[in-house]
């Protein structure tokens, strides 16, 4: 039998049940879908995006104290998604801290806690963002208050079960294999301690720790049968120490301890390949759909498997979908890992719906405007005085002067609000801004429309040059202000949609 995913904590579980009482609950809680993050796939519109990386569970003020009969609940229990930031087109964004954000969405299983017996029971808690499925697990105690006013009694409270020789606390809970791989596992494979709790004549409690050969052998048993290795899956390993049973109050206990320790199967994906899929797309600027794509898929073993491209399971790189009128190649990389990449050559028609202009040669003109602004030539662009402009045409085959595609041969720099950037928009459109921090700090861009109401707000990265992207939506025609509040930015170029 296949067993559960489940995480890599410790598991242990004492079970004290007494001879007259039924079954637990065996249950899957699945909680409310509140405090869901909504830039699990990234910022929409910059150039940084958030990747999911784990979770944290904290259970410091969590319920882990229970009694017979008592409901189960997560109350107090802390549970914080984690991502990291990228660049769109490359690696992690250095000196970035990580992101955090708690979440009431995620699922409980409770199906080897029985809340009609005493024991330490497992709860694992699993987060799914996008493919990726994690899980983590904490203790809660079902305790009697029989036993713990019943004067000179001893029964045993767990198990410490662990991998011989592991040195870490993950290596010590779960090995893993490659599917079809020969799993040899034995007792010889495993070490273990057992936990006995004493209460004297006076109620007070003691626990004593005992190692394997202070133990009856023949009450101790492991079980290696549930491993698969043909099918990708996490499996317990269980092991069991009975002691009997013991008498407290009248009642009669099982006095037994259990412990898990996990095996993973796995088949990795090595390669991927765009298999077939259109080849010919209108410009846009919000993505283009590559609905009808198939994507080999090449795993460490066994056959490849044709899958459809979604965006769950693969993220676009290195792609302006703006540029038209010329092929590019689209990159696209598997989600989990990055670093697995596939490539294909497609051509970028005029769109049908949106005129689209890209300016990446930003000159000063000299035509002037009111209150001593002035236009620059051949743009909708309007700029506040004593703008600089400076010619990087010596740049453009380096990083610091371009953005994918995009060559910048100028650009300006804007500092605080007396060097606004106005765009005219005749029609609804959006603007998308590459810029960057005149410094190793992060600054902002703000974007208010005719009316001084703001309408969204930029980050540059946290690195000089740093080119970053962003698109600004605007909803209504008019005169939209680009500022930056403080500090200084470079404007490196824009592209322009506007409604046909």
């Amino acid at each position: 039998m296949k067993m559960k995913k489940i995480g890599v904590a410790a598991l242990s579980i004492l079970l004290l049940a007494t001879a007259a009482s039924c079954s637990g609950t065996r249950a899957t809680i699945v909680m409310s879908d509140e405090n869901v993050p909504t830039l699990a796939g990234g910022q929409s519109g910059s150039d940084i995006v958030e990747r999911y990386s784990s979770f944290s569970l904290d259970d410091t003020n969590a319920k882990k104290i229970f009694y017979l009969g008592d409901e189960f609940t997560t109350e107090g229990l802390k549970v914080t998604l984690n991502y990291l930031k990228f660049y769109k087109n490359g690696g992690r964004v250095p000196d970035a801290d990580a992101v955090h954000y708690d979440t009431n969405n995620y699922s409980v299983d409770t199906s080897l806690v029985d809340m009609s017996k005493v024991g330490t029971y497992p709860v694992d808690i699993t987060c799914r963002v996008g493919t990726t499925t994690n899980t983590k697990t904490y203790n809660i105690e079902v305790r009697s208050s029989l036993l713990e006013t019943t004067p000179n009694i001893e029964y045993i409270a767990g198990i410490d079960l662990y991998y011989k020789g592991a040195t870490t606390d993950n290596d010590k809970k779960i090995k893993t294999y490659t599917i079809d791989s020969t799993i040899n596992l034995s007792a010889s494979d495993v070490e273990y301690k057992i936990h006995k709790r004493t209460v004297n004549d006076k109620l007070e409690i003691t626990d004593t720790v005992l190692d394997a050969s202070e133990i009856d052998a023949s009450k101790w048993s492991i079980d290696f049968e549930q491993i698969k290795n043909d099918e990708v899956g996490t499996y317990r390993i269980v092991a069991k120490y009975n002691n009997g049973t013991i008498t407290a109050g009248g009642n009669t206990f099982q006095n037994e301890a259990v412990s898990c320790l996990l095996v993973n199967v796995k088949n990795d994906v090595t390669k991927i390949k765009v298999e077939s899929g259109s080849e010919e797309f209108e410009a846009s600027i919000d993505g283009i759909k590559l609905n009808d794509w198939k994507i080999r898929v090449t795993r460490e073993k066994r056959g490849d498997e044709i899958v459809d491209y979604s965006d769950d399971l693969f993220t676009v790189l290195n792609f302006d979908e703006f540029l038209w009128g010329k092929s590019q190649t689209i990159t696209i990389a598997l989600k989990e890992d990055t670093t697995i990449k596939a490539n294909k050559s497609v051509y970028i028609n005029e769109s049908t719906t949106m005129d689209i202009k890209k300016y990446e040669r930003l000159t000063k003109g000299a035509t002037a405007e009111a209150d001593g602004l002035f236009k620059l030539a051949g743009t909708d662009f309007i700029f506040g005085p004593d703008v600089t402009f400076t010619d990087r045409s010596s740049n453009v085959s380096k990083d610091t002067d371009s953005y994918g595609a995009l060559k910048f041969y100028y650009r300006f720099t804007i500092k605080g609000s007396s060097q606004p950037v106005k765009v005219v928009m005749d029609k609804p459109g959006k603007i998308v801004m590459f810029f960057a921090s005149t410094s190793d700090e992060a600054r902002e861009l703000v974007m208010n429309d005719a009316n001084g109401e703001e309408v969204a707000t930029a980050t540059s990265l946290a690195k000089k040059q740093g080119v970053t992207k962003y698109t600004f939506t605007c909803a209504t025609a008019g005169t939209y202000t680009i500022v930056n509040p403080s500090g200084g930015m470079y404007i490196h170029g824009m592209v322009i949609a506007k409604a046909k």
